[in-house]
């Protein structure tokens, strides 16, 4: 379960770095990267 957990961590962060404008917006809602 941790390493789902740092797993999930990493994608959200490496999707908020990568993210610019309305895409980030998107990402925001996106399921997959809700806790």
């Amino acid at each position: 379960m941790a390493i789902e957990a740092s797993l999930a961590a990493a994608i959200r962060r490496i999707a908020e770095e990568s993210a610019a404008g309305p895409e980030k917006a998107e990402l925001a809602r996106a399921p997959f990267l809700t806790d």
